[in-house]
């Protein structure tokens, strides 16, 4: 029985294409490091003399409006247009494993229709460190709700945070998975709203930082995972032809 989802050349090309948009997103999330020279402001500090983000041209400056516009449309379409160039070859080597893909995702199918879900007793001991757990957390949290130790440490480290739970013990099914990663993911947020609102940092300004600190490192991790998986194939596939 073949997977559920699409496995057609143009589906698998269709893929390469996003896997292509989402590395210029995440280049682009970058370019603020490099163009800002700096990123104190989405801690609460002074301000950069200049703030810009885009690759490779520019499309967003804030001392700056693009024909009465905070952005600048016709860059933005020109570096979408740089997307193609990796989203393409992506594509190319989406259609050239196509065969192995699909394997893979019906041997993921299967196992995920086979496996349990775990289950939701919890014990007397689960339940005290769970409590112990939220307590600690909700203390780090009132004393830190004032520094910036918190913001920058969900700047950096919740992509890793969440990455780590994707990664969770096979026996976990993806659908539990997912429901725990949106749960992390919302408080993650949430904490770093509250916290920038103790410091007097701009909604936008806390969620902007969460886009470019969170897009590159989730992308980049993606595909170095992806590259893995891939070269663990090829190197099974030697094996076992030997």
């Amino acid at each position: 029985m073949p997977p559920k989802i699409g496995t057609s050349s143009a589906h698998w090309f269709a893929r390469g294409l996003m896997g292509g948009f989402l590395l210029m997103a995440a280049i682009n999330a970058m370019s603020f490091f490099v163009r800002s020279r700096g990123f104190g402001s989405l801690l609460g500090y002074a301000p950069l003399p200049t703030e810009a983000i885009g690759f490779p041209l520019e499309i967003w400056n804030d001392s700056k409006t693009y024909r009465g516009f905070i952005v600048d449309y016709r860059a933005m379409g020109i570096n979408l247009l740089f997307a193609l160039l990796p989203g393409i070859l992506f594509g190319v080597i989406g259609i050239w494993l196509r065969d192995k893909f699909n394997r893979h995702l019906l041997e993921f199918e299967q196992k995920e229709a086979t496996s349990k879900p775990p289950s939701f007793q919890f014990s007397t001991q689960t339940l005290l460190i769970i409590t112990s757990v939220a307590a600690i957390a909700v203390a780090a949290l009132s004393t830190w709700r004032e520094s910036r130790i918190t913001l920058g440490a969900i700047y950096l480290l919740g992509p890793v945070t969440l990455i780590s739970l994707a990664m969770m013990p096979d026996r976990i099914r993806w659908y539990w998975r997912a429901l725990l990663l949106v749960i992390v993911a919302k408080a993650m947020i949430g904490i770093a709203i509250i916290s920038a609102m103790s410091l007097e940092i701009p909604f936008d300004k806390v969620m902007f930082g969460i886009f470019v600190s969170w897009v590159p490192q989730s992308v980049f991790v993606a595909f170095a995972i992806t590259g893995w998986l891939i070269f663990q194939s090829f190197r099974h596939q030697q094996t076992t032809a030997t």
